[in-house]
């Protein structure tokens, strides 16, 4: 009974990965629904735009949240870069898979699978990014 500690859970370190992944993911989601408000301003603004570059853009759009969240949750967890990068944007690609499926308009499976691996990638190369950042070092000056 001595090896009880309470809130133990909260310290595990799998509790504190998976609460940074899914953290990061949800801000990752954020910026690409920001992102793509300001890209639905501008073609509303511009008047036309060729409908085969609809996808680029998104998937553009995506990889940029991924990034975000992937850089996010690395500056919650700051371990294992490249594997809580890729888990972020893994996350991120399920969460809008799921809701095309949801919404009626899935994508055909080799757009599912790039869309995934550029998710992924974003996300792992913002993790690691953020990983290798060197932290600045407060001094204090006693006077």
């Amino acid at each position: 009974m001595g090896d009880y500690k309470r809130n133990s859970f909260k310290h595990n370190e799998w509790f504190i990965a998976s609460k940074s992944i899914v953290i990061g993911a949800a801000a990752g989601l954020c910026v690409c629904t920001l992102l793509l408000c300001a890209a639905s301003a501008l073609i509303v603004k511009i008047g036309t735009l060729p409908v085969d570059l609809l996808p680029v853009i998104t998937t553009v759009i995506g990889a940029l949240g991924a990034f975000s969240g992937g850089y996010l949750s690395l500056s919650l967890y700051r371990k294992r870069g490249l594997i809580t990068g890729i888990l972020t944007g893994g996350l991120m690609f399920l969460s809008v898979l799921i809701t095309s499926f949801i919404t009626g308009n899935p994508d055909d499976l080799a757009g599912s699978l790039i869309k995934c691996g550029v998710f992924m990638l974003a996300g792992s190369i913002g993790g690691v990014m953020r990983v290798n950042k060197k932290e600045k070092v407060k001094r204090r000056v006693h006077g």
